[in-house]
């Protein structure tokens, strides 16, 4: 009697196996725990060691002298390249309107530890109980987390908690989410759920795609325990109007690959992100590829939710905290707050720089009104300086004279200031981890690749002052850039749109512009032939399949306009030559002007917009004062 109720149990067990979810039930769960679990990691903070490589194949580079192949070949070769960048950031989510979003504040980039009080996009004003403010602020995190990023792309999706916006309540109806089998991860039998976006995604602004890809869900509780995702993007073909027979793929979101998982943190009783790989493959005038490989360690509980504060009614004063501010026992928040406005001085007695002031020697007025002076760098504050060189096609035979250029500069500043060198044409591409190793530079300046590139000034300069000039305590930070001035874009949209448009009507120099006006980073422009006079006659004849002969002097003066304006905006300067032989004693000059330059900031009070003039001027009224700009436009 015993054996057979044993067998009938058997038999009803295998009749009847354990009823499973139905998969809309699934997601459901899924969606509640990802807004649950976004605002728990809201709670906690780890630390992340993020490693990416970026890998170009430029199809068009010339070695530097004009160097041939063994075999006595073209000088025209193709010229690989690779870079890597080591982050490590802290992370964890924070709140913006009624979403918890992940942040990554980055503490070390390529072993330098990035200045604490630097807040980026994250210290501007900005009305959080607005739609608009909300949405700034979206803009702003995706900006700032993704800064440090190398390579051509703009890819803003590279943080472990990027796939749990499929299942967010305002997203997961765009897709197509089936059943795809079983698989058993950390001792828990998850479904492998498949996911098919309907339409364009709305994850990513700008261009199109279809995201794709498999979670590995816990159907009991919703929980996930790995992604693995991609998208393709929409290759867009389009005239280089540089060379009109030829069609470029313009690729500025690459195709993506990510791979996250989740491991239990037994003393915080929760999943927290373990590992994230990602990959993007695209192309521009080459091959360019970038993977990126994070761990995560150190997860520790906070005392309270981190969110986005509104602003105060502003106060006024120094800059001494972080992104993330501690605001009681292990409580923290992000500090939203009135950007400072920086200015370089100059200050000399007779013809003799004077080098010893304090900030107590300055006054500095804004539309005649006496300003606090809260930030102040002395003339002995040591300086990062990138010497940025375009390598496009016009510049090809003065290799010689950039690197003497770029010599005088560096022996003309003190032992103390890095330097940096790099150079772009239709991409930007760092030579030198940044060192003060003098014969380190000096190598780095004989090996600059050259090509028959289109020039990218404004991109490659916004990438240049964003992600490679890290901001550290205690120091600062210039460009100088010498170019012929011929961006691309502004070739392309001139194309489009005739007359020429004026810089403010141009949207690529305008976001460049932005970016210049935000960073407070001096660019010193050395403009090379901004004339068609002096073109050489290749050059001009691309210019002119474009613009026609009559259309040149217009080109040329919006040309120079744009790059005085950076100058002025940023606190630099523009020096504009025609003569080649110029070019070393005026980097030797900007090397002198750099290092006797006193760095004045002050945080204005609420103003109307329009142009706020700036004077800055000693007590002493026999000091004679020369300022980087006169002022800025408060929009």
């Amino acid at each position: 009697m015993r054996l057979w109720m044993g067998s009938a149990l058997l038999i009803l067990t295998l009749a009847f196996p354990e009823q499973q979810p139905p998969i809309d039930d699934v997601i459901r769960q899924t969606t509640s725990y990802v807004e649950r679990y976004t605002r728990s990691l809201g709670l906690v903070v780890g630390e992340e060691s993020y490693t990416q490589k970026a890998t170009w194949v430029d199809k068009s580079a010339t070695l530097p002298g004009g160097r041939r192949d063994a075999a006595g070949g073209a000088a025209n070769l193709d010229h690989a390249t690779d870079r890597v960048r080591r982050t490590v950031s802290d992370f964890r989510t924070t709140l913006v309107g009624t979403e918890w979003l992940g942040i990554r504040n980055a503490r070390e980039v390529d072993g330098i530890a990035v200045d604490p009080a630097f807040r980026g996009r994250l210290a501007e004003p900005v009305d959080t109980g607005t739609a608009d403010g909300i949405e700034r602020i979206r803009r702003s995190l995706a900006f700032e987390n993704s800064r440090f990023n190398i390579g051509d792309f703009g890819f803003v999706t590279n943080l472990p908690t990027f796939p749990l916006e499929v299942f967010r309540a305002s997203h997961v109806g765009g897709y197509t989410i089936t059943k795809a089998g079983t698989e058993r991860l950390n001792d828990v039998l998850c479904w492998k759920l498949k996911v098919q976006e309907r339409a364009d995604s709305k994850l990513i602004e700008g261009f199109r795609h279809k995201l794709s890809g498999t979670y590995w869900v816990d159907p009991n509780s919703g929980r996930i325990f790995k992604a693995d995702i991609g998208f393709e993007t929409e290759i867009v073909r389009t005239v280089n109007y540089l060379m009109p027979s030829r069609i470029d793929e313009l690729h500025d979101i690459p195709d993506m690959h990510m791979v996250v998982t989740f491991a239990e943190d037994k003393e915080l009783e929760m999943l927290v992100p373990a590992s994230m790989e990602d990959d993007y493959f695209g192309s521009s005038h080459g091959d360019s590829n970038v993977e990126g490989r994070a761990v995560y360690s150190n997860f520790r509980r906070l005392g309270s939710e981190p969110r986005i504060l509104p602003n105060p009614s502003i106060a006024i004063g120094p800059s001494t905290d972080n992104g993330i501010k501690r605001t009681g026992d292990e409580n923290y928040s992000i500090k939203v707050d009135v950007p400072v406005v920086s200015v370089e001085a100059w200050v000399s007695r007779g013809n003799q720089p004077v080098l010893n002031l304090k900030a107590d020697d300055f006054e500095i007025l804004e539309n005649g009104v006496l300003q606090p002076i809260t930030n102040f760098g002395p003339v002995s504050t040591p300086c990062d300086v990138l010497l940025l060189y375009d390598r496009s096609g016009s510049m090809l035979s003065q290799v010689g004279v950039m690197q003497e250029a770029g010599r005088r500069l560096i022996i003309s500043m003190r032992a103390d200031d890095r330097f940096g060198i790099a150079s772009f044409g239709d991409t930007l591409r760092m030579l030198t981890h940044w060192t003060d190793n003098r014969r380190d530079v000096f190598s780095s300046l004989s090996r600059i690749p050259m090509g028959l590139h289109s020039s990218m000034v404004y991109r490659s300069l916004e990438h240049s002052i964003v992600s490679e000039l890290i901001p550290v305590a205690g120091r600062r930070r210039a460009v100088v850039v010498l170019t012929d001035g011929g961006d691309f874009s502004f070739l392309a949209y001139a194309q489009l749109h005739k007359p020429f448009p004026a810089p403010n009507a141009d949207p690529n120099f305008l976001q460049l512009l932005d970016v210049v006006n935000r960073e407070h980073v001096p660019v010193y422009v050395v403009g090379i032939n901004m004339d068609p006079t002096f073109l050489e006659p290749d050059d001009r004849r691309q210019i002119e399949q474009v613009v026609g002969k009559s259309g040149m002097p217009a080109y040329f003066t919006g040309v120079r306009q744009r790059m005085e304006q950076i100058a002025a905006v940023s606190g630099g300067r523009v020096v504009l030559t025609t003569h080649w032989e110029d070019i070393a004693r005026i980097y030797q000059t900007i090397g002198e002007t750099i290092g006797t330059a006193y760095s004045i900031g002050y945080t204005p009070g609420s103003a109307s917009a329009g142009f706020r003039e700036i004077v800055v001027k000693t007590k002493d009224p026999k000091l004679r004062v020369t300022q980087s700009r006169k002022g800025y436009t408060q929009r």
